[in-house]
Order: C-alpha cells, then structure tokens, then sequence
C-alpha cells in the first residue's frame, strides 16, 4: 500500500501550524494572537509614569449584551472586556462607546475623555493635541464624567479639571505606544 505525497505535505502543514500557534502564545509573539482574543490582565507597575497606575482587568472580546454587564475599576476604563473591533484614533463629537476605546487602548492607543460640560476653548485645546497626535490619540466626550478631562492609557488614567496642553501632550507622548496586546516599551528606563 502506497501513502499518497499530499496526505504527508497536510500533516506536515498541520504540525508547522500547531508549532507556531504555540511559540507565538507563549513567546513575545504572543501579541499576534491577542489581536484575536484580547489580552490577559500581566500588570506592570511603572511609578515614574504620568498618572496613576490601575489594576489591569483580564481583557477578552465580548458581544454588547455582554459589555453592558461589564464594570470596570475605573472611569473612564483603562483595559477590561471590550468588542472585539477598536474605534478608529481621531475626533469625536459624540460618545465612543467605553467598550470600542478600551480595545483601541489595547492597541497602545491614549483615550483623551472630557465631560460635555467643558468649556468650548478646552474642548478645543484637546482637538488641536489630537490633531498633532492623530495616529495615537481618541477624543471623545464622556457623559461619565461630571467635569473636567480624563487622560487614559493602558493600566494608566490622570485627571485634569481643564485642558492642561503640557500635561496632557506629556502624557500622550509617554504612554502611546507603551502596551499593544502585550507591553512594548518601557518608558522609564
């Protein structure tokens, strides 16, 4: 009995395949598979950061049934369970869902909220730093908060009673980047 050449050429697809699913999830790699799952709550605690640190929350894809029994540990969230697409960087007018930016923190994306009672010419401030930081930063109006800004990263979260521009440009050029499934970059060494 003769084995046909294709059935081995599967099997040896097969195993390459099994071999590399696993190094990515157990390797730096991993970051490759948490674009399809979510990511684990790994804490890093880094006290020269701007801000204050957050308990990370395991972050798994969840549907809207689910997000809206979701709490998170703080407002705005800073990780926990999120849809399984990001909202874009860029300027809103209206509020992003805290699910669809919690996955765009997950991509090492800075969340910059601000109540809708802020003042025009703060708003504006945040509009201009999302302007200059475009491929990092989402702004959105947070009905969450009774006043003021909220500075979100991944694990990170500052608040502003205004639109401090140096404050918050630092804090975006410190944190964006800094975590995309898995952290990339540690700004303090």
């Amino acid at each position: 009995m003769t084995r046909s050449p294709r059935r081995w050429i599967w099997r040896i697809a097969l195993a390459v395949t099994v071999v590399a699913i696993a190094a990515l999830a157990t390797t730096q790699y991993r970051t490759v598979l948490g674009a399809l799952a979510g990511s684990t709550a790994e804490q890093r605690e880094d006290s020269c950061l701007p801000g204050r640190s957050v308990p990370l929350l395991d972050s798994p894809h969840v549907s809207e049934e689910q997000a809206a029994r979701t709490r998170y540990n703080s407002v705005p969230a800073t990780s926990g369970p999120h849809y399984a697409f990001a909202a874009n960087t860029g300027i809103y007018s209206s509020p992003v869902p805290e699910p669809s930016f919690v996955h765009t923190m997950e991509h090492g994306h800075v969340v910059i909220a601000y109540s809708p009672t802020l003042a025009a010419a703060d708003v504006h401030v945040l509009e201009e730093i999302t302007r200059r930081h475009s491929d990092d930063v989402l702004l959105t109006p947070y009905p969450g908060l009774e006043h003021g800004v909220a500075l979100a990263a991944w694990g990170r979260l500052l608040t502003l009673d205004d639109a401090d521009e140096p404050t918050v440009v630092a804090f975006v050029t410190t944190l964006a980047g800094r975590y995309d499934h898995g952290w990339l970059a540690d700004p303090c060494h």
